[in-house]
């Protein structure tokens, strides 16, 4: 009898730990990462709108991008301060900084995502065939959907699968956050904010992602002379003082 106890208990020891990890590794965010691990596919609502409902669903990837603590720590402290009903984000990748914002929002709250998912497919499904560019991008477009589903966030965010500038100028919404973090060439950054500023609410806030890069401070340090803003930053997040 002890011997079957014993065997029991290095089964124990061996076995447990890896339950409740077997998404380890897959979160793309810091160690400290406020994202938690995702339900159980089979419990998720059977109430999924489009473009959700029609897709065949891909395994959980989150990638390898990075999602900062001061970039969660700053969207966190907005969030559940100002309590935004409206999101948009410019950049939406595989959608780490979407779900990890939508999760703190009202249930009739909506979180606009908005990428041409065309870039992120080279890097994300590369296979050295530059002419498969545009099948991956659609590939990196259906892990977001994918990775939204198992979050159960598909009543939340709205994947709007444009260019940022086309989606301003066809979108009628108006935010109460904006987070800035799509193409980052100075051009790109400064038609980001200057195309979206006048979506954001009153007292709304705009703010984005890797201030060290030089083409974004450059960027953002003109757009915020035209408008008149002051720029606040804590590490590679930014934001301007509302």
């Amino acid at each position: 009898m002890k011997s079957l106890f014993s065997i029991l208990l290095l089964m124990c020891i061996f076995i447990c730990p890896k339950i409740g990890h077997s998404w380890e590794g897959e979160f793309p965010v810091e160690h400290d990462s406020n994202i938690h691990l995702p339900p159980d596919p089979t419990t998720i609502r059977k109430d999924i709108p489009e473009p959700y409902a029609s897709l065949a669903h891909l395994p959980l990837n989150m990638g390898t991008s990075v999602f900062r603590k001061a970039n969660q720590d700053n969207l966190a402290m907005f969030i559940k301060t100002y309590k935004p009903k409206t999101i948009i984000e410019l950049g939406a990748f595989l959608g780490v900084s979407a779900i990890f914002m939508a999760e703190m929002m009202p249930s009739d709250g909506k979180l606009y995502a908005i990428d041409n998912w065309s870039w992120h497919g080279l890097p994300y499904y590369s296979d050295g065939n530059l002419e498969n560019v545009g099948h991956k991008a659609v590939k990196t477009y259906e892990q977001f959907l994918s990775n939204v589903k198992y979050y159960d966030l598909t009543q939340i965010i709205i994947p709007i699968y444009l260019d940022t500038i086309e989606a301003a100028n066809k979108l009628n919404v108006i935010a109460d956050l904006i987070y800035v973090d799509a193409d980052h060439s100075e051009n790109a950054v400064y038609n980001d904010i200057m195309h979206w500023y006048p979506k954001l609410s009153k007292n709304g806030i705009i703010c984005g992602d890797d201030w060290g890069y030089e083409s974004v401070r450059l960027a953002v340090t003109r757009a915020a002379s035209e408008l008149g803003k002051e720029i606040k930053t804590d590490h590679n997040f930014w934001y301007f003082v509302f």
